[in-house]
């Protein structure tokens, strides 16, 4: 059985920890009036510690409602010699002493692990970071923080890998109500069932996340056996008795891929406006930021290769991206992202897609208001600009345009198409100003490719 010893320290904010007050057994030590107290729980035979709590003193809490910080730091700044509270190494300002630092150990133990409620109601913290020591964090662990403005994570959710709900940002905040506290309701997978609600911190407006996403998969070798009643029965390489059964060998591949930025991670995170993934990610999985609503500009940095089905789709705040080095955009990634592209990041162009070879199905269709788009040599699928109703510029490189690419996009007046080897079915069908176009002598141009427009009247 498990021996769980709680313990309970008074501590400063950052990674500097001093002296403690510590329950344990019948012997206990009380730090009633030190600043900050930290409760942990041990967990001996596993060698780590978790995080239980983290309270303030009624001195503490006073200056917090009186939002005097610079108060609140010269008290935090203050020892407190009948608590065990030692001064900090590094003083607290009034900014600082509002960011709160997850401890990285106790004692001889690491932390390891973020309970339930361990830090709620604390309306003083405006900024949380979690190092890469935790590696799990309970459901609401970080509730009803109404003053939140950052949260620093090594992973979204409960853990990497986590399944369901588990997987989600909002997991971690539990779902409990209270004035400036957002409900969210978030997919987790496809289906009508397949949502969890969270109540996010109104405030909440960046997330990092500091660890990485490595994809990967195993092959597997089997063959096929019987069992007493007849039925097949897979045996894998490596049991003993693959080698005695004689028959073809078959394969198998499986996704062994490690996610801290899982698929619909952030879906319908509604207040977030800024998130910065600082880890080693080649891709933005499917769905990942879906509905984020308040998201108004995007970097991707060059280990970004790949953007996801639906990966920011309804981001209706979005207005400028620099894609950077991503080659793939998946089916509907932008889709419904009606304020793109009427604003410019650092004077380039808001939508300069010169290095992607793909532009799936609906990628950004319905942009209405994207204006200039830079193509290169990409394959540009069914409906991707379809009712971009503001879009007049167009540059391609050796394109291929497929069905409906740019159906109804009303305010293309002319475009060159003299590198375009292929342009599909109803490609520019309904772009009614389009008076004027160039075409590769020995281009394929499907049906009613301009049809309905200025050029054909």
């Amino acid at each position: 059985m498990k021996k769980i010893l709680s313990l309970i320290f008074a501590t400063v904010l950052t990674f500097a920890l001093a002296m403690f007050a510590v329950s344990c057994g019948n012997e206990t030590t009380e730090a009633k009036e030190a600043p900050i107290v930290f409760s942990f729980t041990t967990y001996a035979d596993e060698s780590y510690c978790a995080l239980k709590s983290v309270t303030i003193s009624e001195d503490a809490q006073k200056l917090v409602n009186a939002k005097d910080y610079k108060g609140l730091a010269e008290l935090f700044n203050t020892p407190v010699e009948d608590a065990n509270y030692a001064k900090p190494e590094v003083e607290y300002t009034e900014e600082s002493v509002r960011v709160l630092q997850i401890p990285t150990e106790y004692g001889k133990f690491p932390v390891k692990k973020i309970l339930s409620d361990a830090v709620s109601g604390q309306t003083f913290i405006k900024k949380i970071v979690v190092g890469d020591n935790i590696e799990t964090i309970e459901q609401g662990a970080f509730s009803l923080l109404t003053g939140l403005e950052e949260i620093e994570l090594p992973f979204v959710g409960s853990e990497y890998n986590a399944l369901n709900e588990k997987k989600l940002f909002g997991y971690i905040f539990g779902s409990a109500t209270a004035d400036g506290i957002t409900s969210i309701t978030q997919t987790y997978n496809e289906g009508t069932n397949s949502t969890a609600t969270f109540s996010l911190p109104s405030s909440l407006k960046k997330a990092v996340i500091n660890g990485g996403n490595k994809i990967q998969t195993e092959t597997l070798n089997y063959k096929l056996d019987t069992d007493d009643d007849g039925n097949d029965v897979y045996v894998f390489e490596g049991d003993e008795k693959f080698d005695q059964i004689n028959g073809i060998t078959y394969s198998l591949t499986r996704d062994t891929s490690e996610y801290s930025v899982a698929p619909y991670a952030f879906y319908n995170c509604s207040t977030i406006k800024e998130v910065e993934i600082k880890g080693d990610y080649a891709a933005v999985e499917d769905y990942t930021f879906y509905g984020c609503t308040s998201i108004e500009e995007l970097a991707f940095p060059e280990n970004i290769v790949k953007i996801g089905a639906y990966a920011y789709a309804g981001c209706t705040s979005l207005k400028t991206i620099d894609f950077n080095a991503v080659t793939e955009i998946g089916e509907g990634a932008f889709n419904n992202c009606s304020a793109l592209g009427t604003a410019y990041l650092d004077g380039k162009n808001p939508i300069d897609l010169s290095a992607a070879h793909s532009v799936g199905k609906n990628a950004f269709s319905n942009c209405t208001g994207l204006e200039v788009v830079k193509l290169g040599d990409a394959v540009i699928g069914e409906r991707a600009f379809a009712s971009c109703t503001s879009l007049k510029d167009l540059t391609f490189g050796n394109a291929e345009i497929g069905y409906a690419s740019f159906y109804g996009c009303t305010a293309i007046e002319e475009v060159n198409l003299e590198n375009v080897t292929k342009i599909g079915d109803f490609a520019f069908y309904g772009c009614t100003k389009l008076k004027d176009y160039t075409l590769k002598a020995d281009a394929i141009v499907g049906e009613d490719a301009f049809g309905n427009t200025a050029a054909n009247d």
